[in-house]
This record gives C-alpha cells, sequence and structure tokens, in this order.
C-alpha cells in the first residue's frame, strides 16, 4: 500500500481522526475527516483533543489510513496549495475514491491511540502528527496560528503522559490519596489548609484518604515519593506545546492517563500542586534527585498558574519567553510560535509563522515588527547572541530576561531603525564600558542543596569584587547589592518583610564559614 496522501484544507478547516475500533493488539487504523471549525459561525465539531509528546521518531510505528478526496472546484482556495500539475492530475483520477495509505507515527502516539480506541465503536480524536500534513509548510504554518482554538473548543483534552510503567499504578493512587487528603482541624493549622476540600471524584481505590499533619511531612513512603519524582519528570510537564494545550483545555472536563491509570484533570491539577508547594516536603535523601525535582516542581506549577493568567495580562512575547525558558522544544522556531496563543492578538502578530525561514529569522522579524508597533528596544533584554544580529535573541541558546527597572527614558519612543539586513541603529548614551567577560550568577533550583548554592554564589561574588573579604567591607557590600539590584535598592524587601540589615547579617555569617 503506498504512503498516505493528504487532500488539502479549505480555511477554517481541520482534520479529525476517526479511530476505528480494535483489541490492543490489532493494527491501527482510522479514517480522516475534514470538518469546519468556526466559533464566530457556530460551527464547532465534537471531537476530543490529545495532548502528548512526540518522543523518540527513530523507530516509527505505521496506521493504516483513509480519506475522502473532494471534487476539486470545491478546492478554489485551499490552505496550502503543492505546486505541479501532477498534484491535481491526482485529485481529478481519485475524484469519489477513498484513498488508503500507510503513515508513519511515533512510538508515543501509537500507544496513545492503542489505549484510547474502544473495542467496539469509533472515536474521533484530533492529534497534531497525523491531522496536520508535517511535510506542507504551508498548512503547518496555517494550522499553528489555530492551537488555541483547536485545544479551545475540544469537547475534551486528553493528556497523555506516556504507556505503562512500573511504577505508573502507585504513582496515580498516590495522586489520588492526597486528592482525598484531610487535615485534623488543630489550632496551628493555617486557615487555607483547613478549608482545603478534596476533589469530588478523589476517592483510592478502598474508599480511604490521607491524614496530614501541618507542620509535618506528608506521610509517604520513599516508593511513593519515587513515584511522584518520576511521574513530574515525565516528558509532558515539561514541554513548552504541552503548556500551551493545558492552559486552554476546559479544565472540568479534560482527563490525564498514564498507560491505563485515568484521573480527572482538574484533580490530578490539583493534588499535585498540593505536593509541589507543601512547605514540608520529603527527606531529601529519599529522592533520587533532589535538584531535578525542584525543577520539575517549578515547572508544573507554573504550567498550572498560567491557566488563569493568559488572557489577563498584557504580556509581551519578550516576557513570555523569558518565562517559558525551562520548558523543553524540539523545533527552536517552536519557542516563538507556541508563545501565539498565550499572548492579546495584537502582541501575537509580532510573531509571525513561517516554517521555511530559520529560527533567527523569525526572532529578528519579531524584533523589528516589536520596534515598529511598541517603538521600544525591550527585546535587548533577552540578548543572548554572539553571532550577527546579535540584538535578536538566538533561541538556540538558554534564554535569561535582564531586569533593568530603572526606566531611565521614561515612555519616550525608541530612535532605532534598521539600516541595512542584521544592522540596528540605535540612539543612546554610553554609561559605562565591559572590560572582562560577564560572570554567570546560579541559580539555585540548580543544586541539590543550599549550602552549595551560598558557597558557589559567594564564589561569584568574590569574583565579581576581586576582594575575598568583601562581607568585611560595608561600602563593598552596598556597591555590590546596589549593582545586583540594578540600583532598585529598599530598606526592607516589599515581599519578604525582612530588614536589609537581616539580610547583611547572614551574608556575613555565610561568608565567615565558607
Amino acid at each position: 500500500m503506498p504512503p498516505f496522501q493528504y487532500p488539502p484544507l479549505l480555511p477554517l478547516e481541520l482534520r479529525l481522526l476517526v479511530v476505528h475500533p480494535g483489541s490492543p493488539q490489532d493494527p491501527l487504523t482510522g479514517t480522516l475527516v475534514q470538518r469546519k471549525l468556526s466559533p464566530e459561525d457556530g460551527d464547532i465539531p465534537d471531537y476530543e483533543a490529545l495532548s502528548y509528546c512526540w518522543g523518540d521518531q527513530s523507530h516509527p510505528q505505521s496506521v493504516k489510513l483513509k480519506t475522502k478526496w473532494r471534487n476539486p472546484k470545491e478546492q478554489a482556495h485551499p490552505a496550502s496549495e503543492p505546486n505541479g500539475s501532477s498534484y491535481w492530475k491526482f485529485i481529478l483520477s481519485a475524484f469519489g475514491i477513498l484513498h488508503s495509505g500507510y503513515l508513519d507515527i511515533g512510538p508515543n502516539l501509537a500507544s496513545a491511540l492503542r489505549a484510547l480506541r474502544y473495542p467496539d465503536r469509533k472515536r474521533l480524536l484530533w492529534c497534531d502528527s497525523i491531522c496536520i500534513n508535517q511535510k506542507d509548510y504551508a498548512e503547518r504554518a496555517a494550522q499553528v496560528q489555530r492551537m488555541t482554538d483547536v485545544y479551545m473548543f475540544a469537547r475534551s483534552v486528553i493528556v497523555w503522559l506516556g504507556p505503562a510503567t512500573p511504577w505508573a499504578s502507585m504513582a496515580m493512587e498516590t495522586v489520588r490519596q492526597v486528592g482525598n487528603r484531610h487535615f485534623p482541624q488543630e489550632a496551628d493549622t493555617p486557615w487555607l489548609y483547613q478549608n482545603m476540600t478534596p476533589h469530588p471524584s478523589a476517592l483510592t481505590t478502598d474508599g480511604s484518604g490521607i491524614k496530614i499533619t501541618y507542620g509535618k511531612p506528608i506521610p509517604f513512603s520513599q516508593d511513593q515519593w519515587h513515584s511522584l519524582e518520576k511521574l513530574l519528570d515525565l516528558d509532558w510537564h515539561r514541554r513548552l506545546w504541552t503548556h500551551q494545550e493545558i492552559v486552554f483545555a476546559n479544565q472540568e472536563t479534560s482527563i490525564v492517563m498514564l498507560g491505563e491509570e485515568e484521573l480527572p484533570w482538574s484533580q490530578y491539577r490539583e493534588a499535585v500542586v498540593f505536593v509541589c508547594t507543601y512547605t514540608w516536603a520529603p527527606m531529601r535523601v529519599w529522592l533520587l534527585d533532589p535538584a531535578r525535582f525542584t525543577r520539575n516542581k517549578f515547572v508544573f506549577v507554573f504550567k498550572v498558574a498560567a491557566i488563569d493568567y493568559v488572557g489577563k495580562q498584557n504580556t509581551s512575547w519578550i516576557e513570555a519567553l523569558g518565562f517559558t525558558r525551562r520548558y523543553d522544544c524540539s523545533d527552536d522556531r517552536d519557542r516563538l510560535y507556541a508563545l501565539r496563543g498565550l499572548l492579546q492578538p495584537d502582541i501575537a502578530r509580532c510573531i509571525r509563522v513561517d516554517y521555511t525561514k530559520s529560527a533567527k529569522e523569525i526572532a529578528a522579524s519579531a524584533c523589528i515588527t516589536h520596534l515598529k508597533q511598541s517603538r521600544n528596544l525591550d527585546f535587548l533584554k533577552i540578548c543572548n547572541s554572539p553571532t550577527s544580529p546579535t540584538w535578536a535573541v538566538d533561541l538556540e541558546k538558554p534564554v535569561g530576561v535582564l531586569e533593568a527597572s530603572s526606566n531611565a527614558s521614561a515612555r519616550s519612543a525608541a530612535s532605532a531603525r534598521l539600516i541595512k539586513p542584521g544592522v540596528l541603529e540605535v540612539a543612546g548614551l554610553p554609561c559605562d564600558e565591559i572590560i572582562s567577560k560577564p560572570i554567570d550568577l546560579p541559580v539555585n533550583e540548580n543544586f541539590p542543596e543550599i549550602k552549595q548554592y551560598v558557597e558557589t554564589l559567594l564564589t561569584a561574588f568574590r569574583d565579581l569584587t576581586g576582594n575575598d573579604e568583601f562581607h568585611r567591607d560595608d561600602k563593598c557590600v552596598d556597591e555590590l547589592m546596589t549593582a545586583l539590584a540594578f540600583g532598585g535598592m529598599f530598606s526592607q524587601p516589599l515581599a519578604q518583610g525582612l530588614a536589609t540589615e537581616h539580610w547583611l547579617v547572614y551574608l556575613w555569617k555565610a561568608a565567615a564559614e565558607t
């Protein structure tokens, strides 16, 4: 049987996969249908959307697909139109015929489809690897711009974490227990925890819950902590596209699956956030990789927090690129494309989807569009490129955000113009000159123990000041703090409520011990 060939899409159309019924050992088969998705016109098909990771594609599996090609007259304005007369000759010859062919897909998607198909009836799904012609750049670009609608208007989003593992049952059962937790009503239990109620469906297999005493660790066994650690380390939690997909999903109807284990997304979300944010974390000796567990907790909490944040703030793509930097992405261009749905429409227009361009070309184009629309140079905050154009972010490298809050130019428009490709002319005033290689300050989440982080930080401070005894020199400490805070100093930190002199005492003690 020949490879599967996609018919072109009409504007506002998407493809949906009709998964044919079968037993677990049967080959995967399905039918692709084209449906109009236009919420403005009330055209919303009834389907489920799959949120998953592509994973390793080096050992693909095949799915047998069929689809009907329509009358060429109906294709007067396809979303993408390949060149060459042979393409349209094929349509003419295939009109009225059900075309069949094989399509290669990744093992993770194949395992998801096997787990999701019913034994006795069809199931209508949307999954990007099959429903978008990945070889057609124009179609990919058009469909990527519709991802928000695809996930927002799906009846349910199925979060596929991956196939079954030896620890999957314990991990998901532990999440159920946390969902059914309760706190004794003790005097020192904070109001926040006293008023947390179990999720309606958060029942363990025997109907029991878990009793948590405030001020003490959650009573999990070491095996339970290991299973939760492995659960949070699954790729789905760290992927950039899945961030957008779950943000726009129906939070009440969506589900999470790990092999045959299944939980409502709302229960999974609430229980895992509790584990990630509960002050009394597990003993580090019980964790396989404490530093990685800490990073994964942060990423998950941020993913959930974005659900209430997206669309309510006038976030720029520059800020969004900074706070999504911890997510993984197989195509660096998607670091920008995946942000479009998270931004307000006028800001999203800075990012033009075009898979024929390189990541650097896309970033440079976004910067120039931003300059024209916003008349500021905020994109210089994320400069990280040693190659031209250096003013455009290098999406292949880690992205940090330089927070300089002095706002010296107030709201005056930037004076800048592109004088030739890759060269941006900017008017400004020289303030100082960098004469040595910058020193990277460490990030605490990369260290398993706080002591190691403090020691590394102090080493960086000694390098910055050129003074091994800087903590004994008040003037040196003041200058260091001013430099680190870009001059934005307060006598008392607004969030922590700890006076500056207390921070200085802590710094002095830590330096004296190393």
